[in-house]
């Protein structure tokens, strides 16, 4: 069975064996480091995988630079 660290770097589809399931997404989130609410992870589900990653790449694009810390 792949698994993050083994496999390749295909896009994902939902399969009857592997599922666009709570399971699945708190995964990705632990991976990119934040958790979701129960509120947040019901309105994810309610995405497709491939909407879903792309809504997060916009966001990210969307915040813009980070200033340096002053240290």
């Amino acid at each position: 069975m792949p698994n993050c660290n083994s496999s390749d770097l295909s896009v994902y589809s939902a399969t009857t064996q592997s599922p666009w399931n709570a399971k699945r997404v708190q995964h990705l989130h632990k991976r990119l480091g934040f958790n979701l609410s129960k509120t947040e992870l019901d309105l994810v589900l309610l995405q497709t995988p491939s909407d879903y990653i792309e809504n997060l790449f916009t966001q990210v694009v969307n915040l813009g630079s980070i200033n340096p810390p002053a240290w």
